[in-house]
Formats: structure tokens, sequence, C-alpha cells
């Protein structure tokens, strides 16, 4: 007999199969009354004869082990003794893994149609147990996928008359993938397969199982971008009132999928847009402008006077984005019986205005306005004809306004090119007004049902950026200007006898150097900059109309174009716009921000 043996028999060997513990488990589920949280034993004996007495209780998962544990039952003979033994573990290892290969396929197709546009067809399809031959056994494919995808950008105008002149780009996208787990992801150390045996072909709980375990994911979309119609003659003339001037975007997505804890989940996107833009020829009304009494230098300020009557530029867009989620969980039973379905929804409608105005070459004004707005939805799904109906109306009521956004900027360049004696001089004037409402959460009070109100903000800019050129005022004056001025080359040359040519001699250096040190200051940079701001919260009034005025002109023309009333607090109170509620700890504020910088 081998020493060996004698101090370990094979008998002291435990030899589990890992498919004993996973048979056991589908055995105990396919009894016809079984109950999971009994406890079910079978019996397994291995080829040394030895038998192993294993017990189910629950549903254990083997992919989820995390601690082993050893234990011996003392005392467990007939005379219910306690006894005396040593306990020796040597080696505890995993051996004999399922090497399973599997297959994978990619098909692709790029089609051209000409100058109408690109399809392009992909597919892709992967089997249980596929990978290189340098990943792990865990890092390949643990389920069998099927993908498709469709994809097309098209020239929807190439089917209508070129001369139309129309410009409508579309895309299409279309995605599918259907993935079946190998292992059943309610019992993730069983096969999906084993899991399936254990119900009969016509056993609508064998359907409900399939139908629950495999995932699909499904996709499709389309936009169109940027459509528009543009002058197919190059001398036509443009008008502010063209079709030419608008552009149109509008795009739809969806996607559904189901998992095993998702039993239907759908998701909806629409997006569209206007834009209108317009650019206004530019004629400049300069009445003075062949007066022949002003051809003088100080009177070139009155000549080059000028005005534009027109703006130079307008635009208007509108910004309309819904989104629309439902989600529906699975139940125990692996249904969506008795489970509600959650919504996560929202729809935004946002405005945007812009203008600009050369009023004149020195004087520039631009307008901007953003307007944010919620269009609010009935609670739970549109499924009735009421509810949608009370979207649409919201819709045409422009939604509710929750930020208002609106921006004034006035530039004027100083005319002191125009004045000879401070033509060395420049200057900007900048002008700011900024105005802003934001919206409260809907409904909020206080404790009293007094309502907290909104807040509004202004502010005021005004800054002035000079520069002086003292190069330019040096060159002005003779006896400064040859040290500005580089040095002319000097003549070598020799003379003949009896010439009377004169020889232009170089300044004296030293004269010129010293000079250059008197003139070190080259240039000034002044820049001083103004602003002041007001925060008024608990502002009651409605949704802001035009120019953020509401019906009763609150908070006044004033407020909105950069008012610093240090007493608007009274009058707001005064007129009811403010809040009473005691419990608001957001607080009037009016800041003052001087700066100033000079850089020589």
């Amino acid at each position: 007999v081998n020493t060996r043996d004698i101090v370990w028999p094979k008998q002291n060997e435990l030899d589990v199969e890992i498919p004993w513990l996973i048979e056991a488990k589908a055995e105990r589920d396919r009894q016809a009354n079984g109950s999971v949280s009994a406890p079910y034993t079978v019996t397994k004996t291995d080829p040394l004869g030895r038998v192993y007495r294993i017990t189910v209780v629950g549903r254990p998962d083997l992919s989820n082990v995390m601690i082993i544990m050893i234990g011996l039952r003392n005392p467990r003979s007939a005379d219910q003794q306690p006894k005396s033994f040593c306990i020796w573990v040597n080696e505890f290892h995993v051996q004999g893994f399922d090497n399973q290969s599997g297959t994978a396929a990619i098909a692709r197709a790029d089609i051209k149609l000409a100058d109408f546009g690109t399809v392009q067809i992909a597919g892709k399809y992967t089997t249980f147990g596929f990978g290189g031959v340098q990943q792990k056994l865990t890092d390949r494919s643990r389920d069998d996928a099927r993908e498709f995808s469709l994809s097309a950008a098209l020239a929807m105008d190439k089917i209508l008359p070129e001369k139309w002149g129309f410009k409508i780009p579309l895309y299409i996208n279309y995605d599918i993938r259907d993935v079946k787990p190998h292992f059943n992801p309610y019992d993730p150390d069983t096969p999906l397969a084993m899991s399936l045996a254990n119900y009969a072909e016509n056993d609508p709980r064998r359907d409900q199982l399939e139908n629950a375990t495999t995932e699909r994911a499904e996709r499709r979309g389309f936009n169109f971008s940027n459509v528009r119609k543009t002058k197919t003659s190059p001398n036509a003339k443009r008008h502010f009132w063209d079709f030419e001037n608008f552009s149109f975007t509008y795009a739809f997505n969806e996607q559904t999928r189901r998992s095993s804890t998702i039993a239907d989940y759908t998701q909806k996107q629409y997006r569209g847009g206007v834009i209108y833009q317009y650019g206004f020829p530019q004629r400049s009304w300069e009445p003075m402008r062949n007066v022949k009494g002003f051809d003088r230098p100080y009177l070139e300020l009155l000549k080059d006077f000028n005005l534009s009557l027109l703006p130079t530029q307008v635009a208007i867009r509108f910004d309309a984005d819904r989104s629309f989620v439902r989600t529906l969980y699975r139940s125990a039973d692996l249904t969506d019986a008795n489970q509600a379905p959650l919504f996560e929804k929202y729809f935004l409608f946002n405005r945007g205005y812009d203008l600009s105005w050369n009023l004149t070459k020195n004087v520039v004004l631009t307008y901007s306005a953003y307007a944010n707005a919620v269009v609010d939805e009935p609670i739970g799904d549109i499924n009735t004809r009421s509810k949608q109906d009370s979207i649409w109306r919201n819709f045409r009521n422009l939604g509710r306004m929750k930020n208002f956004d609106q921006k004034v900027r006035l530039t004027y360049r100083l005319p002191l090119e125009k004045i000879p004696l401070l033509d060395w001089m420049t200057a900007d004037y900048n002008h700011n007004i900024t105005y802003q409402y934001q919206a409260n959460s809907l409904g909020i009070s206080d404790t009293l049902g007094i309502a907290y109100g909104n807040v509004v903000r202004n502010s005021l800019e005004r800054s002035i950026r000079g520069k002086v050129d003292f190069v330019k005022l040096y060159n002005k004056l003779r006896y400064l200007r040859f040290a500005n001025n580089p040095s002319p080359p000097r003549k070598n040359f020799a003379r003949s006898p009896g010439d009377d040519e004169d020889i232009s001699r170089e300044p004296n250096k030293i004269l010129k150097n010293l000079t250059r040190v008197l003139m070190t200051v080259r240039g000034i940079d002044v820049d001083y900059t103004r602003q002041e701001t007001t925060t008024l919260p608990g502002f009651l009034p409605a949704t802001p109309k035009a120019f953020g005025l509401d019906a009763i002109n609150a908070p006044g023309l004033p407020f909105i174009f950069g008012s610093q009333n240090r007493t608007i607090h009274y009058k707001a109170a005064a007129n009811g716009w403010l809040t009473q509620s005691t419990m608001l700890n957001l607080p009037f504020m009016q800041t003052l921000n001087r700066t100033f910088s000079m850089r020589a």
C-alpha cells in the first residue's frame, strides 16, 4: 500500500461535480408542488462509491459565491456522544472548465444612390463562447446576439424640380438588437435551456420565461435638418417677406426595449424648430456729403454725418423639445400584472430674438432676448383626447415662462479722428443693459400657503475705453519727427576737385537719442467701467410678455432698461408686486462695482 494513501485515504477526499448542484436545483424546480423555501435533498455517488447528499434551500447562485464554509455535525452518532477528531483541509480547487467555442459574423454594405443619397446596412451575429484566442473564458461572449442597423442620408429635393430651389436633407436610422442569454438571468448559474426544460412544450410558463429572458432593443428615427428654399436666380432681389428667409428642422426618435427586469420601456423624442433670418440692404443717409462748404478739416465731422434707417439684421427662432418616457417593470411572476408604469417627460418651448442695427458708422446697437418656457402636460399617459387638447392649448399659449433673459448693447466710437487736434486719440463708449426673469418652482409656497414669488434682476454697465497714441502726437511736431523716423543711409562718395555739390549730413546722434529718451512713453490705454445691479426676489406678477413686461406693465420700463432706483422695492410693495410671505429668505440686493485701469 502506498504510504501516501495511508496518510490521506481516497475516502477523505471530497470530489463534488458542480453540475450536480445545478441539477439538484433543476430537479427541485421540476417537482409538481415543489416549495422553494423547503429543503430539498438529492443523493449522488461518485466513481469511488462515495455518497453525497445535496440539499437545496431557496435559490442559491454559484455565480455570486463569495465564501465557502466546511462544517461538521458533532455529534451525529447513534449514542449522541461528542467525539474528538481533527479536520485537515488540504487543497480546494476547481478543474475541468466548460470551454465551449462560438461563432460570429459581420456584414456591411455601403450603397451610393448617385446624387440622391447614401444607404448603409450592417448586421452582426454572435453566439455563446465566441472570443479571441487571447481572451479568458469570462471575457468571451455570454449570450447569443443578433444586431441589424440601417441608416440613410437622402436629398429629397432631388425628386422635385430644380427650379423650385428647395433643399430638403433627410436622415433615417433604424437599429434592432436581440440578445438571448446562455444562462437564465433569474437563476444565473443555470443554463437557460435547462430552465426551459423544466416546463412542457405547451406550458405557457415556458413561453413566458423565454420572452422575459430575451432582451430586445429597437430604435428608429428620422430628421429633416435645415429645410429651406433658395433663390434660383443670382440676380433675384431679396425681401423681408421672402420664404427663403425661413429654415425648418424636425426630428423624431423612438426607442423601445425590454429585459429581464423591464417589461416595457418606451421613449419618444420630438424636436422642431423654425428660424427666420434677414439682412437688410444697407443704405446710409448722408445729407451733407455733397456740400462743398464742409470740405475743411474742422468741418469734416459735420460732412460725414450719416444715419442708417434700417436694421442690419433680424433673426427670430422657435425651438420645441418634447420627451416622453414610459417604464413598466416586471413583477415576481415575470409579468407586468399589478404594476403601475412610471413616466418621465418634459416639453420645452424656447424662443430667441436678435436684432443688430448700425445706426451710424460709429454707433452699433444690438438687442437679444431668450425665453425658456415649459408646456405643462397632464399627469400620466396621454391617452385621451382631453389630455391632448390640454397640451395643444398650453402650446398655443407659448407655455409657462421659466426664464427670460434680455440684453441691450450700444457701442459708440467717438469720432476723434475727424478732429485734427484730437486725431491722436481713440475712445469707445459701451452701454450694456440686461434684464432677467427667473420663475420659481410651480406652486411653491410657505406653510401658510403664501406664494414665494419669482426673482427679477437687472444690470446697467457703462464703460469707456480710450487710447492715446503719443507717437502720432510726436510726429505732429517738426522738431520731434526726426527722432521717430529712421536715419537716411550714409552716402560715401569722392568729390572731384572744384565740385560745388553740397553733402547731406546725418542729424546729431546724441541729440536724437536724447530726444527719444524724452519720448519714452509711446502710448496710454485707459479703461473705466461702472456696473450696477439690482436683484428683486418675491416678484408676483405673471409671465412677462413684450420686453419682459407683464399685462400691468410690471416691473416698469425703467427697471427693464437698467434703472437702479434705490427705492424700487418700496414701489413694488406699494403696487402689490411683492409677496407678503415672512418666510422668504432671499434678500433685496443692489451692487455697485467701479473698475479703473491704466497702462502706459
